[in-house]
């Protein structure tokens, strides 16, 4: 898969989590599963959090698409 889709993947993955997830978790999680020159750009996380997710109580939380 593209590094693109596996981010996604990762991202849904991290916003389905009981009580759901931080940006700050998110981008930690995903700069640690995707290091050096596969580390994905900020905005492409948020973009790609705020596709997915609702942000409630300060976490993300998953919203089926």
């Amino acid at each position: 898969l593209p590094l693109r889709q596996r981010v996604e993947q990762a991202v849904i993955a991290l916003v389905k989590q009981p009580g759901g997830a931080s940006m700050d978790s998110i981008v930690e999680a995903l700069f640690a599963q995707f290091p050096g020159v596969l580390t994905p750009d900020i905005r492409q996380i948020d973009a790609c959090v705020k596709q997915h997710a609702v942000l409630s109580g300060g976490k993300w939380i998953y919203q089926g698409k």
